[in-house]
């Protein structure tokens, strides 16, 4: 069994910050392709994860965690 540990690349002091950050620097067409979710750190800070290949191809990578 692998365990993985995601650590952010950027992280946010709510939830509603990094919505806004995804909505800032993911345009509206990309993100209607993506599965992603908001994840809190062991700080209690938030950070966006995008799930599959599909932003990885968006270049999703560049700014936030991505798991495919």
């Amino acid at each position: 069994m692998t365990q993985i540990t995601l650590t952010p690349t950027k992280s946010y002091a709510t939830k509603a910050n990094a919505e806004l950050a995804i909505a800032k620097y993911v345009p509206i067409d990309v993100l209607e392709g993506q599965t992603w979710f908001i994840m809190m750190g062991e700080d209690g800070r938030f950070f966006p994860v995008f799930i599959g290949m599909a932003a990885i191809h968006a270049g999703i990578f560049h700014r936030f965690n991505v798991v495919a």
